[in-house]
């Protein structure tokens, strides 16, 4: 990680967010959708991600979906509406992008709603055997920032709780039809699924980081 003094310095795949209580120096982020440090993101594909799928069956993987976000909702609901947006610069935790750690609470349940919602769809398809209109890459999905905390927190509120009755209760039988992710490769609809719930749960430690630093 490297101190910038000016922007002419900046390389174009990066960004800059200020430190938490200075306005300079800044920290210099790498661009969204750089993904993981190369070591980090073949342990990822090819056991953090497989060990996941092992302990964690579909229904399991439900349940925890459900249960983590009822957690997430909780604690963001427990903060003043101001802390809820404002961004926190944490230290970068593994299997997250260097770009996404200095969000806000109310960003990282945009993208959580954003990512939730993409995966329902592929979800949708792949279980009735159909392929998915498009790949979608991570930088694809980053938050916009500017959007009403209390719109964020009652879409994602409404994703999580209706999830099961949306999503869930109508997946077909068939495991055999995959759509890429770009960063564990072609995965049915049950792989896809358990992603689901181990990326919330990432993006469950960093709203807690994010609330300790605010306290």
């Amino acid at each position: 990680m490297h101190v910038s003094h000016s922007a002419s310095s900046q390389p174009a795949n990066a960004s800059t967010a200020p430190l938490p209580g200075n306005e300079a120096p800044s920290i210099l982020l790498q661009a969204p959708g750089a993904g993981l440090p190369p070591v980090e993101a073949f342990l990822a594909r090819y056991l953090i991600f497989p060990l996941f799928c092992r302990r964690h069956s579909t229904k399991k993987a439900l349940h925890k979906l459900e249960a983590d976000g009822e957690k997430i909702l909780q604690l963001a609901r427990q903060l003043p509406m101001a802390e809820l947006n404002r961004p926190v610069l944490i230290p970068r935790l593994p299997g997250l992008e260097d770009s996404s750690r200095n969000w806000s609470v109310a960003m990282t349940i945009e993208h959580l709603h954003i990512v939730g919602q993409g995966v329902s769809g592929v979800l949708r398809c792949i279980s009735m055997g159909q392929k998915p209109p498009a790949v979608v890459g991570t930088a694809e999905v980053k938050p916009h920032g500017d959007v009403d905390p209390d719109i964020v927190l009652d879409a994602y509120e409404d994703f999580i709780v209706g999830f099961r009755d949306t999503v869930w209760n109508h997946l077909g039988p068939d495991f055999s039809t995959t759509h890429p992710h770009p960063w564990f490769g072609p995965l049915n609809s049950g792989q896809w699924l358990r992603m689901l719930a181990m990326h919330q749960q990432l993006h469950a430690k960093q709203i807690q980081r994010i609330a300790q630093s605010l306290a």
